[in-house]
């Protein structure tokens, strides 16, 4: 038997864990969830125990008893990189008029999605993306009540298709306002939660707490100026406790770790004890190291913001002590209380930070030493210079356009830039890379009536997303006569790639160099999702970018497959690079992008050229013949003349000449329409058609224009 969780949790477990987990719930209730998935001191449950969840029917709610129930409704355990606004807007609940009152006082939220069974307009949980932080708290007493927050740790947020005790159905509601059926949010697009909110939520944590000034960053660092001395004890054992956890956690807790222990730092120094320029200086360079790899860790975000991240905690903590406490404490209280305060009256503690700093010192004048080596390294390693004069700059362009798949005006990718194929599901996205693959290892001349110009290495095909259909579409598209060739000239790796491609810019060119050798001349990748998550990201967006331009530089061509955006009301139809899926990074860095738009599964297709080295191509209409594995340009059948020659006395508009002239296919190419409409212009001009007006708005609705096929005298119909 179906149940909303069967049907919907392998949808939701799409998405990042940092956002949320699906998590089942009896049919038609609210609770209980499963034992052990829910709290602050419990992760999000895995992948596989959602697919075991959805395989079983059933869920756990008492280990040591055995109690289990049966699967029906579906929760989703908000990650910390979600928060959701619970307003509760009905019977005597006051939740809309709080919700107004904090909006008024702290600003408009943005528009986002809701969940909800209720169909008020206002009841419901409002998802926002937000900082992984402190357990955010409550609305302040005075301010009303009917609001809670769902975070990471505290409640949960039942959502579509669930069914409400009521026997109403919960139901997703997006930014307008308006139902969606059969959709879901993607979480890296929701709205960030507004920095007011953020900071009122906030207002119980120590650190980001209301009521404290902020200081000037030069105020900041001269109070922590001030204790230059060296640590004390207590200092010590704060500095060792910090830095040995960042080091084991990683930059999954940096954030968190340093804010806490900068906390602890700042009110010690402040209460006496001594230490606290050498702990902030160690804790900087330590919180650096792990999120922007200065110390060759895995790069999470930029050296720039890392370090105005740090300003930002190290100036709140400064400010909400200074507020507090006032004037630091003169009196070194270690000396006063001897061997009481930690453990025992020696200087172990001391010695221990000392030789964390001498160690992270040393650390630090190596990885400049690796640096200049690594750059001479990646110099030797280009297939050509990448420093020179301006006049060896333009020479390198040579005698035209190094075309790879092309001619003349009409190129789709060129030597030494990228290629993207985007579009939708079941477009021929893999089809069409294959395709291209295949004629430049020597399996085909022309790919949609464009000459492709044979590679002189071999081919490094990514096959990453499910690598098994991929083969099975391969297969179709080579016989046993072509094995030799294909164990010659094409490189295969099955499933995600064994590096980091965003802890350096050098990663994924490193690793295929030492894989596969220095003759690869292309490298294919199914697909960006599979390369890196997140690609929402600016940060993931230009990493990916900078990985792909070191393969460009090591003389690799590079063609990779993305999915476009989800469509909505005010743009169905993808023209421009913004429908495209995440960050612009991904488009920027391309030569070219084409775009392959098209129902699911569709036998024709039309490709737009987004983005072009030279001329632009197209649009094109393509013709996938799946069961061989072939595409193939579509001619148009009839002309725009002979259709409305053809068609019926009282006319036709441009949409019904173009489906007539391209046999049916799905074509809603702005470009397309307008080519045929200059036609149809042309055929008015010369007497060969009269153009009826379309009308605007009304009661009835906007109706086309409609054109009138003009015959010759004696001219049959028909």
């Amino acid at each position: 038997m179906s149940t909303p969780y069967k049907v919907a949790a392998g949808d939701y477990a799409e998405a990042d864990p940092n956002f949320w987990r699906p998590i089942p719930l009896p049919p038609s209730k609210k609770a209980p969830v499963p034992d052990g998935v829910t709290g602050w001191s419990n992760p999000q449950p895995s992948r596989e125990q959602v697919e075991a969840w959805v395989g079983s029917g059933r869920f756990t709610v008492d280990q040591e008893r055995g109690v289990t129930l049966p699967v029906g409704n579906i929760a989703l355990r908000l990650g910390p990189g979600l928060i959701g606004v619970d307003v509760d807007a009905y019977d005597d609940k006051p939740g809309a008029e709080t919700f107004q009152r904090l909006q008024d006082r702290l600003g408009a939220l943005p528009p986002t999605w809701r969940s909800s069974s209720r169909i008020d307009g206002t009841s419901g949980i409002y998802l926002f993306r937000c900082q992984p932080a402190r357990r955010r708290g409550k609305p302040a007493a005075d301010d009303g009540g009917g609001i809670e927050f769902v975070q990471y740790g505290h409640r949960y947020a039942i959502c579509a298709p669930s069914l409400h005790p009521s026997g109403e159905r919960y139901r997703w509601f997006g930014p307008d306002g308006i139902e969606v059926a059969d959709e879901i949010p993607e979480p890296e697009e929701l709205p960030w939660l507004p920095e007011e909110w953020d900071r009122y939520l906030l207002r119980d944590d120590p650190i980001s707490g209301e009521g404290a000034p902020e200081l000037p960053e030069a105020e900041v660092a001269a109070w922590v100026a001030e204790d230059s001395a060296e640590p004390c004890r207590q200092m010590a054992s704060v500095i060792v406790k910090t830095a040995g956890e960042l080091s084991l956690r990683g930059a999954d807790g940096a954030h968190d770790l340093t804010r806490d222990g900068l906390w602890q730092a700042v009110r010690d120094s402040a209460k006496g004890h001594r230490g606290l320029h050498a702990a902030v200086g160690i804790f900087r360079k330590q919180f650096l190291a792990e999120v922007s790899g200065v110390d060759g860790k895995a790069r999470r975000e930029s050296l720039a913001k890392a370090h105005a991240e740090f300003n930002r905690m190290l100036g709140a903590a400064v400010a909400k002590t200074v507020h507090e406490f006032g004037a630091r404490d003169e009196e070194d209280w270690c000396d006063l209380l001897g061997s009481t305060e930690v453990g025992g009256g020696d200087d172990a503690g001391t010695s221990a930070v000392l030789r964390l700093a001498e160690d992270m010192e040393h650390r630090y004048q190596a990885k400049k030493l690796f640096d200049a080596r690594r750059y001479k390294e990646l110099l030797s390693l280009s297939k050509r210079s990448r420093r020179m004069s301006g006049a060896e700059f333009l020479a390198e362009l040579g005698e035209g356009l190094p075309a790879i798949w092309g001619e003349g005006q009409k190129v789709l990718w060129i030597t030494g830039e990228a290629l993207l194929i985007a579009g939708g599901d079941g477009v021929g996205k893999t089809t069409t890379l294959q395709q291209l693959l295949l004629a430049r290892i020597g399996l085909g001349e022309a790919l949609w009536d464009l000459p492709v110009v044979p590679a002189e290495g071999r081919a490094l095909y990514l096959a990453m997303d499910r690598p098994a259909q991929a083969a099975r579409s391969l297969g179709r598209m080579v016989g046993e006569e072509h094995r030799d060739l294909l164990a010659e000239r094409l490189e295969v790796w099955n499933g995600p790639v064994p590096v980091d491609i965003l802890s350096s810019p050098a990663a994924l060119a490193d690793w295929i160099r030492a894989e596969f050798g220095s003759d690869i001349a292309d490298v294919y990748v199914d697909s960006y999702k599979d390369l890196a998550t997140s690609l929402s990201d600016d940060a993931t967006g230009s990493g990916l970018n900078l990985a792909m331009q070191e393969v460009l530089a090591r003389g690799m061509n590079w063609v990779g497959l993305h999915h476009q955006r989800k469509s909505n009301g005010q743009n169905k139809t993808p023209n421009e690079l913004a429908d495209v899926f995440g960050s612009r990074w991904l488009t920027a860095g391309a030569g070219s992008v084409i775009f392959l738009d098209g129902l699911p599964g569709a036998e024709e297709v039309e490709v737009k050229h987004l983005k072009q080295p030279l001329g632009k191509v197209g649009p094109l209409m393509i013709s996938h013949s799946h069961s061989v594995g072939r595409s193939e340009t579509i001619s148009p059948k009839v002309t725009a003349l002979m259709a409305l020659q053809a068609g019926p006395v009282e006319g036709m508009t441009v949409r019904q000449v173009v489906k007539a002239i391209y046999g049916g296919a799905r074509v809603e190419s702005d470009q397309v329409e307008a080519k045929v409409r200059r036609q149809l212009e042309a055929m008015v001009k010369a007497e060969r058609a009269v153009k009826i007006p379309g009308k605007k708005g009304g009661t009835s609705g906007s109706t086309a224009a409609v054109y009138q096929y003009v015959r010759e005298p004696g001219e049959v119909a028909g």
